[in-house]
């Protein structure tokens, strides 16, 4: 072998694979300190050093899935299911969510079959992780056929077979409850959707209130910090549900249930843990409004407003935002209230 050629193997790998490997390292760094413009850059030069590297592919497809632009998301996830179609169902479940109807639908099951065989070759925890996986895989699923179809009657026993498999592969999910909810919802059931739901939230909802009466006893006296976080280092609780998921739970609890106080909980949670996101905001609004809270309520629309208007492409949930103020400020002259909502400062 020529000295240039030697040169160009380090460790075993070529030159430009070690480049681009450390390219994807750089981006994985980049995005655990929250800047996302280097970390699309970083992994499009990996993958552009190294087209052939599953790793930074895959890598490059998800974060593009999550992050944008689509049309280059979806360009990336599928060259991923051409290099290698029986091996990682995580690329399949981004496209259920890119793609439009049955493309995505297929992708989908795609993604379920291909989970399927590496769970049988798993053991012990690594068994487990996979049905977690596998569940979550199949929720996804129903919820795709859901909102596929204008014939519910058409595809709402496949959905609640899936929704049976995925909480009996892994019961401590609290997801195939709440997309039965949802199911019973549109099947017009809202009295067993509700109690779906609370059984649901049973598996996650006594850790959250947990979370927010410690946070409560931290901000009432600092000087018991030690003893409060020693106290709760003791406990076991359930691990919360996503972001997405708990404020799915929020619009549910809000639609079903008379009372507000659970939904106030979830969304003052939500905004503990990510105060940026109008929706939430709105959602919140509307639920002090709905419990008689009109003066909480209209604090809580004029932050949703002030964060809706540094954003784009928002006509639809301005009008709403607007809908809701008109309902506030009536909320508030019928219990003659003073309480009017100003438009937020820009």
């Amino acid at each position: 072998m020529a000295v240039a050629e030697m040169m160009d193997v380090v460790n075993g790998q070529p030159q430009q694979n070690q480049q681009a490997l450390a390219l994807y390292n750089e981006a994985q760094q980049a995005m655990t300190q929250d800047d996302f413009d280097t970390a699309r850059r970083k992994l499009k030069e990996a993958h552009q050093l190294d087209p052939q590297d599953m790793l930074i592919l895959d890598a490059y497809g998800a974060f593009l899935a999550e992050a944008g632009p689509q049309q280059e998301s979806v360009a990336a996830l599928q060259l991923a299911v051409q290099q290698q179609p029986d091996k990682g169902f995580e690329k399949y479940m981004y496209l259920g969510q890119l793609l439009d109807a049955e493309d995505a639908i297929s992708s989908i099951r795609k993604g379920v079959d291909v989970l399927q065989q590496q769970i049988a070759t798993l053991d012990g925890d690594d068994k487990e992780e996979g049905n977690e996986q596998l569940a979550g895989a199949l929720c996804a699923l129903a919820e795709r056929l859901l909102g596929n179809t204008d014939q519910l009657d058409t595809v709402a026993p496949e959905c609640e077979q899936l929704l049976d498999r995925a909480q009996h592969i892994f019961p401590d999910s609290p997801e195939p409850l709440q997309v039965l909810a949802s199911l019973r919802v549109e099947q017009q059931q809202p009295e067993e959707a509700l109690q779906h739901l609370r059984t649901s939230m049973q598996k996650w909802f006594p850790s959250l209130q947990s979370m927010m009466a410690e946070s409560d006893a931290h901000s009432r006296d600092s000087n018991e910090e030690d003893d409060v976080t020693d106290e709760a280092d003791d406990e076991v609780t359930a691990p919360l549900p996503s972001f997405e998921f708990r404020f799915e739970t929020a619009k549910l609890l809000i639609e079903l249930d008379e009372t507000t106080e659970a939904a106030v909980q979830i969304l003052d949670s939500l905004i503990e843990e990510d105060d940026s996101v109008p929706n939430v905001w709105y959602m919140l609004a509307m639920c002090l409004l709905g419990g008689g809270q009109t003066e909480a309520a209209a604090e809580a629309l004029q932050h949703g407003q002030k964060l809706l208007r540094k954003q784009s492409d928002t006509d639809d949930l301005a009008q709403d935002f607007c809908d809701l103020k008109v309902a506030i400020d009536e909320a508030a002259q019928e219990r003659g209230q003073d309480q009017k909502v100003t438009p937020a400062a820009s």
